[in-house]
Order: C-alpha cells, then structure tokens, then sequence
C-alpha cells in the first residue's frame, strides 16, 4: 500500500529510497497507525471541502462479521463548485443500537473534527425504529438540537419494501406461505401460482431497476427522485394495461411445456 503511494507522492518516494532495508513496516501496529494517519488526514480534507458549511447525515449500522455493532456516517453536501457530493466520513463501533448510542457515536465522531452539530440540515435513514421513531428516534433527538435537520426515509430502502411487501402479499394470497418438508415443498414451486408470482416479480423488478439504481446515486437529488418514482409508476400501470395479457399467455405457455396445471 505505502509503495503504491509513492508512486505519486513525492516524499513517500524519498522516504522508501532512503529509510534503512529492514524498515519494512509490516508490524500489525506499524500498519494501524499508518492507517490511523491516513483516516485522519481523509477527515480533513473532507472537512476543508465543507469549508464551514451545511451538510446532511447518511447513516445506517449493521454488525461486522465477530458481530459487534458498528456504524457507517456519510456526509453529504454541496461543494464549492456547486456540486452534491457524498464521503464517506467514518466507521465507530457500537456497544448497542440504541438511538441515544448512535446519536453519541455521531456527535463524539463531529466534534472530534470540528464539526458543528448544528449545521446538521438534514437526516437520511432506513426505517427502523430506534432510527425514525417520532419522539425517540435518532432524527427526533438529532431534529431537537438542529432544527432544519429534516429526515427523510432512504428512498432505495422505501422501495424494497415496498416490493418485498407486494410479493409477499401475492404470495399470501396466491399459494400460503412455503413452509413444511420438501415433498410439500416441491408441491408448492411447481404450482401455476408459484411461476406467475415468479414472472410477475421479474417484470415489476426490470421496469424498476432503473429507479434502485439511481436512487443509490451520489448526484441524485430529491427533485429529480420523484420525477423518476412518477415515471415508474407510469411504467408499472402501462404494464398492467397492456401488457398483462401478453406476460399470461407467456406463463400459459412455460407451464404448458413443463406439463404444470392452469387453472380455468
């Protein structure tokens, strides 16, 4: 790592070519510290681009692979060339998930860079609870120390669950839930109503794969969001309209060749 940025840093050249042939730094500590350094410096080159402004919060957790919680903090504003811009600030690790812990782990890791809480304007998150709670959450007790910290429901995760809601509803009412031992199972998935759910789903999933994808987008902004979740519907209600017919006769016919059952 440290030769690939000597290739373009001048100093780090000098320092391979005249630091001592043992000094390998290939110690476990030697490379935290190295690491530590470059984190840091990261930090502040991402807090002179803020250069004093407003800036919203992405944020969300999850647990690493010895399961302990940690946090993931974005940042993201407008830089002086007028362009939204996302970085990645931060990783703190978390003793639980509470909304006050999270809030702690926000402030602790601001302040240490300089960074006033207050220019908070504004909270992206998933929708759970110790996130998006109206009077506990993490954005109600970020909301009651900056007020123009609106938060809003990450569009990307609103619209798999919406998705993963349509599906299951299909299925719940279609052919029950899939549970037992793999006779019944078997019985299930070779059903007209399993493969219909399947071709339904892989047509609703190619008309919105575009909006997922720009959705997830740094540059993306709220405007233009809507304006894509608007053509999207019109999209899933052309289907409906007028392609309904033609994605039957396309499941008539792939059960047919696999000698499945269609119901009247």
């Amino acid at each position: 790592m440290l030769k690939a940025i000597s290739f373009y840093n001048n100093e780090m050249k000098e320092l391979f070519q005249t630091a001592p042939k043992y000094a390998l730094y290939t110690s476990p500590s030697i490379q935290k510290e190295i690491l530590n350094l470059m984190s840091t410096r990261v930090k502040q080159m991402i807090c002179k681009e803020i250069d004093g402004g407003k800036f919203c919060l992405l944020v969300d957790e999850a647990r690493d692979e010895f399961k302990k919680e940690q946090m993931s903090i974005i940042l993201r504003f407008v830089n002086k060339d007028g362009v939204i811009v996302e970085r990645l600030f931060g990783l703190v690790h978390l003793p639980d998930t509470t909304s006050q812990t999270l809030k702690n782990g926000i402030y602790s890791i601001l302040s240490y860079n300089n960074l006033d809480f207050k220019s908070i304007h504004g909270q992206g998150y998933d929708g759970a609870n110790n996130m998006r709670g109206r009077f506990k959450g993490l954005q109600a007790l970020i909301l009651k120390d900056s007020p123009y910290a609106y938060y809003i429901h990450c569009f990307a995760h609103r619209l798999q669950l919406a998705l993963m809601a349509a599906s299951q509803g299909v299925v719940a009412e279609g052919i029950g839930s899939i549970k037992g031992d793999a006779d019944s199972t078997y019985e299930i998935i070779t059903t007209f109503e399993f493969f219909f759910v399947l071709h339904l789903v892989k047509e609703i999933m190619e008309i919105t794969d575009l909006l997922c994808q720009a959705l997830q987008r740094q540059s993306q902004d709220v405007c233009n969001a809507l304006k894509l979740v608007a053509s999207t519907k019109e999209l899933l209600e052309k289907m409906k309209n007028e392609r309904w017919d033609g994605l039957l006769s396309l499941i008539n016919s792939f059960c047919q060749d696999r000698e499945i059952d269609i119901p009247d």
